[in-house]
């Protein structure tokens, strides 16, 4: 038979199966807590249920607050991308102005201020409809094409402002 490897002096090795309703916690016996009140003789033979519970919920509440950090940081690092992303279909829209008429058909005639609102309302229903994986691509072209229209504004109003002076 081999010898088994020597335990370490915090390891208490297993020497028979126990039940939970015989295990003994050492330093479980009964004693009266400091200035408690007597109100009468204890029961030797009463016993106390233990349940352990793993990892302690200091440790999941550490956890998480960390889970938490981190999905804050993965929530702002997505919107980035979001930006990024509708940012550049904005700049592809103002490139080829005909591809919001794949959003809605004549979106590309309108005004700019037409163009802005119509593509925001546009935007606002389509959040409001249940979609599933997948949805968030028409929500992000309506949202370009609003920005491209508020920028096609923006630079409306600044030549008309240079023409004033």
């Amino acid at each position: 038979m081999p010898k088994l490897p020597k335990w370490p002096p915090w390891v208490k090795p297993l020497t028979a199966v126990s039940t939970p309703a015989a295990s003994r916690l050492e330093g479980s016996e009964r004693r009266p807590a400091p200035k408690a009140e007597f109100l009468g003789p204890a029961d030797p033979k009463e016993t106390l249920s233990v349940t352990n519970r793993w990892p302690p919920p200091l440790a999941r509440a550490s956890r998480s607050r960390a889970t938490g950090a981190a999905a804050v940081a993965l929530k702002a690092r997505a919107a980035r991308a979001a930006r990024a992303i509708i940012k550049s279909r904005a700049q592809t829209f103002a490139r080829i102005p005909a591809l919001l008429d794949n959003i809605e058909p004549e979106l590309s005639i309108l005004t700019p201020r037409q163009m802005a609102a119509r593509a925001a309302q546009l935007f606002r229903n389509e959040l409001a409809m249940p979609r599933g994986f997948g949805g968030e691509v028409p929500a992000m072209n309506l949202k370009a094409a609003a920005w491209y229209g508020r920028y096609l504004r923006a630079k409306e109003s600044q030549l008309r402002r240079r023409r004033a002076q």
